[in-house]
């Protein structure tokens, strides 16, 4: 169906809020795909909210194209073959597609048979979810999973090990700065010698948004005075409000709503929670680690490969908010013990999940550059 162009369609099926990890991270492929000669083209649901992103998109070549395509099968089959037609692309690398857009895809396709699929896989599926999608997941010459949980999942459900790998996301370095604590807690409002502690999730109950509140009032009556710092949530109409008004704790919690680079707001934290009823592996913990924070989370998907429970941080069974109280309570009560985690969080990120090399094993496995 003619010659394919040296073009990287990249088809998100996301909206875009903020410019935060995964933004960068798509960036990152970007920058390394335009040194091998490829033309990168990203897919939006809608035009991505940030305007520094867009400005760095532009910097680095990346073209923004906002087509919906998370609508129903047949307009989603249509809209990706006129993608195809269009930009003629060598690889097209979905990221989270309904299952409708998944199978566009690959009946797209076998019309363009030189084209080369790739997926990266951010969350888990229920093995029910995985063995829908199977046929359409066998046209894909890679599929990379963000944590080997995940990996594990699609080998189990018949996928070859050769197609299925696991390539952390990673995240950039940034240094740790004492002076950058002070003066964001003087912004805030927040006490120097004030715990803290903090996550970053979105309106969406499998981030566990209501365990964190529920853990927050269990904290014992020593721990009265904590204070939960909350970014990536619009206070205005959230049930997450409602629900710390009902456990009488809203007093305790900051609102910092949906913001570019969350990341520039750790270094105010003492302690990261995220206490998610699912995950793949977030972004969002990588840096937290990575800003020498000790980091209390969930143990579901890819969590326990990020954090070592009893070494760099403590894993609670999902939903317990008693449990997460409990690590909490742990953390508050020794400030050398809390440290002493914090810094083997970030060894542990500085040697396993950065950008540079994360993207490189992605662009060198996925495109062959």
């Amino acid at each position: 169906m003619g010659n394919r162009n040296h073009i990287a369609l990249h088809l998100t099926c996301m909206d875009s809020l903020k410019f935060g990890g995964i933004e960068k991270y798509l960036l990152s492929v970007a920058r390394h795909l335009r040194s091998s000669g490829f033309k990168t083209i990203l897919q939006y649901e809608s035009l991505p909210f940030s305007e520094t992103y867009l400005g760095e998109a532009q910097k680095v070549g990346l073209q923004v194209h906002v087509l919906p395509l998370n609508t129903n099968p047949i307009a989603a089959l249509v809209k990706v073959l006129w993608l195809f037609y269009s930009y003629r692309p060598l690889y097209v690398h979905v990221h989270f597609p309904s299952g409708g857009t998944l199978y566009a895809v690959a009946i797209a396709s076998l019309l363009y048979r030189d084209v080369k699929l790739l997926a990266t896989i951010h969350s888990t599926y229920s093995r029910h979810t995985i063995q829908r999608r199977l046929r359409a997941y066998r046209c894909f010459t890679k599929i990379c999973c963000v944590s080997r949980t995940i990996a594990e999942s699609f080998i189990s459900c018949g996928l070859r090990e050769g197609v299925v790998s696991t390539k952390y996301l990673g995240i950039e370095p940034a240094p740790l700065d004492d002076l950058r604590r002070v003066e964001l807690r003087h912004r805030l409002g927040i006490e120097v010698d004030a715990k803290i502690i903090g996550t970053v999730i979105f309106e969406n109950p499998v981030k566990g948004g209501d365990i964190l509140l529920e853990a927050l009032k269990q904290l014992p009556e020593r721990h009265s005075e904590v204070e939960v710092l909350i970014i990536g949530v619009d206070p205005q109409g959230s049930r997450l409000v409602e629900l710390a008004k009902t456990l009488g704790i809203d007093q305790r919690i900051r609102w910092l709503g949906i913001v570019d680079n969350a990341r520039q707001f750790l270094p105010a934290l003492d302690i990261y929670v995220q206490p998610s009823r699912s995950e793949g592996l977030p972004l969002a913990v990588l840096e937290a680690m990575q800003a020498g924070l000790p980091v209390v989370a969930s143990n579901v998907g890819g969590l326990v490969e990020a954090v070592v429970s009893g070494f760099s941080g403590f894993l609670t069974a999902p939903e317990s908010g008693s449990e997460l109280a409990a690590a909490l309570t742990k953390l508050l009560d020794s400030a050398s013990l809390s440290a002493l985690m914090g810094e083997r969080s970030r060894k542990m990120v500085e040697e396993k999940f950065s950008l540079e090399c994360c993207t490189t094993a992605l662009v060198r496995e996925a495109y062959g550059a």
